[in-house]
C-alpha cells in the first residue's frame, strides 16, 4: 500500500490557510461535541430513564465544571511552558494594568 506522504515527511496542518481551517474546525468540534451531549442528550436520556430533575441538574453542573473553570487554568498553561514565559508575563502585566486603570478598581 502506498503512503500518502514519503517517509520522514509529516502532514503539517499549519502550512496552508485551508489546513488551518480544517484543524480549527476539528478542535472546535472536539470541544463542542461533549458539551452538546452534556447539555441536550444526557438530560433527555436521564429524564426518560426516570431520574429526578434535581439529580440531573446536579450531575450536569458537576460535569460542566471543566468548561466553567477554564478561565482559571487556561492562563496557567502558557506560563508553565518555557517557550512562552516572557510573552505570558507580559500579557498578565498588561491585564493587571488594565484592571488597575478601570473605573471599578
Amino acid at each position: 500500500m502506498a503512503r500518502p506522504y514519503p517517509r520522514g515527511k509529516t502532514l503539517n496542518f499549519l502550512e496552508t490557510p485551508a489546513r488551518r481551517k480544517v484543524l480549527f474546525a476539528a478542535l472546535y468540534a472536539s470541544e463542542g461535541a461533549p458539551i452538546g451531549y452534556l447539555w441536550w442528550a444526557l438530560p433527555t436520556q436521564l429524564k426518560s430513564a426516570g431520574v429526578a430533575a434535581d439529580d440531573i441538574g446536579q450531575l450536569a453542573a458537576l460535569l460542566a465544571l471543566p468548561w466553567a473553570l477554564k478561565v482559571l487554568w487556561a492562563p496557567v498553561v502558557p506560563i508553565a511552558s518555557p517557550n512562552n514565559r516572557c510573552r505570558s508575563l507580559a500579557k498578565i502585566r498588561s491585564a493587571h494594568s488594565l484592571i488597575a486603570g478601570s473605573p471599578w478598581a
